[in-house]
């Protein structure tokens, strides 16, 4: 936890112990004089709505709003590092791609072995389709029994190498990647 999170739970821990005494000594000063404890009921609704504004700024978890960087991310209580996919760029697997040779890729094609249509792959040896293996494993078993290596992913168009156990990034799928695109898209990639 960062100096700055400690610090800042530990401001708002004190002023909140703060609007406590105030709210008890309040209710303690009540007196039989009217205007003190006018005062004091006033006292009162103003902490009152001061803390309920403090609740609003510090949500529910802590903090109202959700984190929108890496950094915001980083600096939330118990979280010390983060796991990034780091694609490789080369692989000898590669060699084994064949070009599209006018085909165009259709992501909503079914698998062959089941008919499903979520989270298929695409391989680029063959260019069978069949489901991941959050599925029913067909594009797995399909790597397996021809050694087919390299498939394309029609849920978020990575591409992975089954025996390299790795993401790849590399110009030649950049054709496969982008008819895939334009299927599931409309439209060509960006540059």
């Amino acid at each position: 936890m960062s100096n700055e999170t400690q610090q800042n739970g530990l401001n708002a821990a004190a002023s909140s112990e703060a609007k406590a005494a105030e709210i008890s000594e309040a209710k303690a000063g009540e007196s039989s004089d009217p205007k003190a404890g006018e005062t004091s009921k006033a006292n009162i609704g103003e902490i009152a709505e001061a803390e309920a504004s403090d609740d609003e700024l510090l949500g529910a978890c802590g903090g109202s709003e959700a984190p929108r960087t890496v950094m915001d991310v980083l600096r939330l209580p118990g979280v010390d590092r983060m796991y990034a996919v780091q694609p490789i760029p080369w692989c000898p697997h590669l060699e084994q791609v064949e070009p599209l040779d006018g085909r165009r890729l259709n992501c909503r094609a079914p698998c062959l072995d089941c008919d499903e249509t979520d989270e298929n792959w695409i391989c680029l040896v063959c260019y069978k389709i069949y489901c991941s293996r959050f599925k029913n494993e067909h594009m797995l078993y399909h790597g397996l029994e021809s050694e087919h290596r390299i498939v394309l992913s029609y849920s978020d168009l990575s591409v992975w190498c089954y025996a390299c156990d790795n993401y790849i990034d590399n110009e030649i799928t950049y054709p496969m990647k982008n008819s895939a695109h334009r299927s599931k898209f409309g439209e060509d990639l960006p540059c």
